[in-house]
């Protein structure tokens, strides 16, 4: 009997280990080949695909329609479950992927109503543009076809077929990028409920320093306990001109840092046909270059920090029907949103209530005693698809800010340079014209303050060209003068990083690519060093304070892999922490999380310790009662050095890296039987203050650089760029995580543009052909 049982549980082994080698057999054979050819419906003629040796796709067709569709094609092969996780992450259709787990976050997505956006912004594109969208989708669709779509193996393991892509999906995506880039009603929600607890004496030692008045009334708002943590970002860019680079020609690099993710966001690729030809990153579902180079120009972006959102405290009849709106009663926009649900037969149904101007938000985003609605310029709809499509095909400074002009959301800042040695700046996207009460405090709608009169003018934006210095720097800072018309924001970036990135452009005549790499690579903190200057001064009385102090005597402020950059880390968090954590309670997290990056009062610190280290005056701080703020640091100084004296035991083994850990993981990833499609634990250096700016909650790394270029105006074949991951987006894949040695290294490899440089360096070519060419 017992004998008979080992068999039986043997066989099982057996068994089980034999379907496993399958799967993984079918997981293996499933990858995208790297040589291939097909036969396409709707192509009009043959297309080549070429793979570079660094996983690039390089797309050339005989016409623009080819192209769209090649593209789609080519997306849906390397990136398709990626695409489809998107638009249902978009359309809050998760529930039909992953069950009722989702639900919490499909109600958010359908509140925020991007569907809505997409359905305006399809209404205002040309004949033009809905048929090359129309092209991409038959290109995606297929891919759909030819594929025996159940290989693949993340719908293998969730059991599902994606449905057919349509034009209207593209844009959901570019809709989830401007929502992933406004922060202005958290910021909003944050400052009213800080402002109605607290009052306006606390709450002017905790807002941005521009703010120097607050609204007589104001409602009080907070996040919905689930709201979900994406809406923060970063970037760098800057231009030279000839002038200023080894070459003569312009140079210009680029660096957005957004929340890494596997695959990545962005895809690269070159699109090419006899009318245009631009190569550099796309986003899979979106057909068109969003950052790099064409034959004639070239562009980079960073988050411009423009407040494009307002939340308002609406007034609802007994009824629940009906919003007020200037003395009149209106009928609130009922929205069935039906969610169907994975396992459950029947879908659970929502209604989402609508103003003429937008959602209410209320409970599914943010919690207040009053229904809160959010006016924000997506749902007006806008031309940004056009204004891509035209940015990738324009040819000059005029073409290139036409094409802008027509940019809605996410307001960016773009920085331009040409073959014929001009450089340029353009704000783009829709700024609305109110009162900066209005976008920094929830305020009643019916206060006449919260009107929007219009847009800013195209022409009235800060538009600069050519400039004496031959330099242009932005790095999520203020890019007007205070005394500037029109209310912009106060999502600023407390400017560190610009000041580092012009401070080091500055210490030579002349830059060519690997000064400029090496300016992206740098992990100095501007903030470290006056502070630090000023602990040195302090004689402290705990013997922990004391050795901490003596690691960073003689430290200059480098956010390095090391102790000294470690224990510096940990002290201004606890800083922070010890300086506000008891003011706010349980809103610190979030104010530390969305407001350390701003220009707050804390930031004060650098300024004052930098014009007078001796007698800084700290009463702009809200020290606790009967602490000094020697007292304040040596306690923080205590507690970094106890931290880490626990988490890693001698001060040997004290490292920031160890500390500062960005997880490359795929979404399924998270469940340990999935954790194959995971890639590395990446060390990593530099911080939020930092040029190279790596940054999560705490100590650890969500967002970082996610892709890197440095465009070559007088050859480009001499421009150069990295990403965090690979094009491809099958966890067996060569090019699935290939960069991310190169990324991790600071590194990059050649973006190659001309057709002889991509021949002789090809690692696979794929052919397209017409379906007639069977016959």
């Amino acid at each position: 009997m017992r004998r008979k049982i080992i068999l039986i549980a043997w066989g099982l082994v057996f068994f089980l280990a034999g379907m496993v080698g399958l799967i993984w057999l079918s997981f293996y054979l499933s990858r995208p080949h790297l040589s291939d050819e097909f036969f396409l419906n709707q192509l009009q003629e043959s297309v080549e695909i070429y793979i570079d040796s660094y996983g690039v796709t390089h797309i050339f067709a005989q016409n623009e329609e080819d192209l769209f569709l090649a593209c789609g094609f080519i997306h849906a092969r390397d990136r398709m479950w990626h695409m489809d996780f998107n638009r249902h992450l978009g359309l809050g259709r998760l529930t039909e992927i992953f069950g009722a787990q989702a639900l919490k976050t499909d109600l958010m997505m359908r509140t925020f109503g991007l569907k809505e956006t997409v359905t305006r912004d399809w209404e205002l594109l040309t004949p033009r543009e809905k048929r090359l969208l129309e092209k991409y989708s038959a290109g995606v669709n297929a891919w759909l076809e030819q594929k025996l779509i159940w290989a693949e193996p993340e719908f293998v393991l969730l059991r599902y077929r994606p449905r057919p892509w349509t034009p209207q999906d593209s844009l959901v995506i570019k809709a989830l990028m401007a929502l992933s880039l406004s922060s202005d009603a958290t910021s909003e929600a944050i400052r009213s409920k800080i402002l109605k607890e607290k009052g306006p004496e606390v709450a002017s030692q905790l807002f941005e320093e521009e703010i120097k008045s607050f609204p007589d009334e104001v409602i009080k708002a907070d996040l919905a306990k689930d709201f979900l943590d994406f809406i923060l970002g970063a970037s760098n860019n800057w231009v030279l001109s000839g002038k200023r680079t080894v070459s003569g020609y312009p140079l210009l690099a680029n660096d957005p840092h957004l929340r890494i993710s596997l695959p990545s966001v962005w895809y690269e690729i070159h699109l090419s046909c006899p009318q245009w030809s631009a190569i550099g990153v796309s986003m899979p579902g979106i057909p068109l270059v969003v950052i790099g180079h064409n034959r004639d120009i070239a562009w980079g972006f960073t988050y411009s920090g423009v407040d494009v959102q307002d939340l308002s405290g609406e007034v609802l009849d007994e009824t629940k029907q009906f919003y007020l709106r200037q003395g009149e009663w209106k009928p609130l926009i009922k929205k069935k949103e039906l969610f169907w649900i994975k396992g459950q037969a029947e879908p659970q149904e929502i209604i989402i209530d609508w103003t003429e101007e937008g959602p209410l938000v209320t409970p599914f985003l943010f919690t207040s005693s009053q229904p809160l609605s959010l006016r924000w310029v997506i749902y007006e709809g806008d031309k940004s698809f056009e204004a891509f499509y035209r940015l990738n095909r324009a040819q000059n400074w005029e073409e290139f800010k036409a094409a802008l002009s027509l940019f809605g959301a996410p307001s960016q800042n773009i920085v331009y340079a040409d073959k014929q040695g001009n450089i340029g700046y353009y704000l783009s996207g829709k700024i609305p014209i109110r009162h900066e009460e209005a976008g920094l405090f929830v305020l009643p709608r019916e206060n006449e303050k919260t009107q929007w009169s219009g847009y800013i003018p195209e022409e009235e934006k800060p538009i600069i060209y050519n400039p004496p210095s031959g330099m242009i720097v932005t790095a999520n800072n203020r890019v007007v003068p205070e005394d500037y018309p029109y209310y912009l924001g106060q999502e600023w970036d407390v400017g560190y990083r610009a000041r580092r990135i012009e401070e080091l452009l500055n210490r030579q005549k002349t830059h060519d690519i690997a000064s400029l790499a090496a300016i992206q690579q740098d992990v100095k903190n501007l903030l470290a060093q006056p502070l630090v200057n000023l602990i040195r001064q302090y004689s402290f009385r705990r013997p922990e304070a004391i050795k901490a102090q003596e690691i960073l005597r003689d430290w200059e402020g480098r956010i390095d892999g090391g102790r000294e950059a470690a224990l510096f880390e940990v002290f201004i968090h606890q800083l922070w922490k010890n300086l506000y954590a008891k003011i706010l309670g349980e809103d610190f997290a979030e104010y530390y999380h969305l407001f350390r990056r701003k220009k707050v009062n804390f930031h004060r610190l650098a300024q004052s310790l930098e014009s007078s280290p001796e007698l800084a005056s700290m009463s702009w701080l809200p020290l606790p009662a009967h602490q000094s703020f020697r007292e304040v640091c040596e306690q923080s100084l205590t507690e970094a050095f106890l931290f880490l004296q626990q988490r890693f035991g001698p001060l040997d083994h004290w490292q920031w890296s160890n500390l500062h850990v960005l997880e490359l993981n795929h979404f399924l990833g998270r469940k340990w039987l999935f954790a194959f499609f995971n890639s590395h634990r990446l060390h990593l250096d530099g911080d939020l203050f930092t040029v190279k700016a790596t940054f999560g909650r705490e100590f650890g790394v969500s967002w970082a650089p996610s892709y890197r270029q440095i465009i070559d105006l007088s050859n480009w074949d001499s421009s150069v760029a990295v990403f965090s991951s690979g094009n491809s987006g099958h966890f067996l894949s060569e090019f699935y995580d290939n960069q991310a040695s190169l990324w991790l290294e600071g590194k990059y490899h050649p973006l190659f543009f001309s057709l002889d440089n991509i021949k002789k360096h090809v690692r696979g070519r794929i052919y397209l052909s017409p379906a007639k060419d069977l016959h």
